[in-house]
């Protein structure tokens, strides 16, 4: 997580996606949205890839302009 925040701004120059907040095992992110199907498939990427574990690490979005807007953003979203 700290690689994966650090590589943003540099991935997503003039704030596209910043790291707000992480709560237990979840992550909140603000992307502009021209940016959010290429910032899901980059986290998406280093989020799972990461380790080499016999269990996947699966990750899931909701996406909206508001906490109580969001919906979930399908993997087909991401491709």
């Amino acid at each position: 997580m700290i690689r994966l925040a650090q590589q943003l701004p540099e991935r997503f120059p003039n704030n596209g996606c910043r790291l707000l907040l992480q709560i237990h095992d979840e992550l909140l992110f603000e992307v502009h949205r021209d940016a959010l199907q290429s910032a899901a498939r980059f986290i998406r990427d280093q989020m799972e890839d990461i380790l080499s574990l016999k269990v996947p690490l699966k990750v899931r979005f909701n996406a909206g302009p508001s906490w109580g807007e969001m919906g979930t953003l399908s993997a087909d979203d991401c491709i």
